[in-house]
């Protein structure tokens, strides 16, 4: 799963925390594309969701945030 993100740390905690609630006994790997946020974004999702990859990088948009995954 693909997630890329521009600032709003509450709404993507409550985004995470929901995925989080619905994990099974299967690992998913969830990744945040941090797409440029100036705010504590990416350390919240890395204090508050360990399990989850986070890429940084520049404001590269919605469309380019899902490629850098994509190209992995």
């Amino acid at each position: 799963m693909v997630i890329v993100s521009h600032g709003a740390p509450d709404l993507l905690r409550r985004c995470l925390a929901s995925i989080e609630d619905s994990r099974d006994s299967k690992p998913r790997l969830v990744t945040v594309v941090d797409s440029g946020s100036r705010d504590a974004t990416p350390q919240m999702v890395e204090r508050e969701f360990p399990w989850v990859e986070l890429i940084r990088r520049d404001n590269v948009g919605f469309a380019q945030g899902n490629n850098v995954v994509l190209r992995r």
